[in-house]
């Protein structure tokens, strides 16, 4: 096996074990609260190294949230978005909710893209934007019949 095939197979390998943790508690040292009352368990030094948003919260010097020595963080996205957030920090791919319309499916990806800027998750913007890319090529006439897009 070629050198780069080893380390192709060696970061897979990293990945999905990441992955994999996004099932499990073990380990995890912060709950994620959404308003619904669902509650996320997850490592502070993943989200922290993909967003600005919780890097800021765990950084020590600054007075301004008390998340760090906590161990929680509340936040007021819905449960779905949260799930699906965290599940791109983990596997860089996030999952849709089955059974939704194009209308649905656009909202939802729109919405993670707004999630994306607003925790400062740029890989999480772009893959959003993909989604919605490839949903408005695809189902174009749906989406335009349902009021999703207007025609100006």
């Amino acid at each position: 096996m070629a050198p780069r095939d080893e380390q192709r197979d060696l970061i897979a390998s990293i990945l999905a074990k990441r992955a994999d943790s996004f099932t499990e508690q073990a380990g995890c040292d912060l709950q994620i609260r959404c308003g619904d009352g669902q509650v996320y368990y997850a490592h502070k030094f993943l989200v922290a190294g993909q967003s600005s948003f919780f890097r800021k919260a765990f950084d020590p010097d600054r007075a301004l949230f008390m998340e760090d020595h906590q161990g929680f963080v509340e936040l007021r996205d819905e449960a779905t978005h949260v799930q699906a957030m965290l599940e791109f920090m983990y596997s860089a791919d996030y999952t849709m909710p089955p059974g939704r319309s194009a209308e649905d499916a656009m909202a939802f990806h729109v919405q993670m893209y707004i999630m994306g800027d607003f925790y400062g998750i740029n890989g999480l913007k772009a893959q959003a934007e993909d989604h919605v890319r490839e949903l408005s090529i695809t189902n174009w006439k749906a989406l335009l019949l349902s009021g999703a897009f207007q025609i100006r």
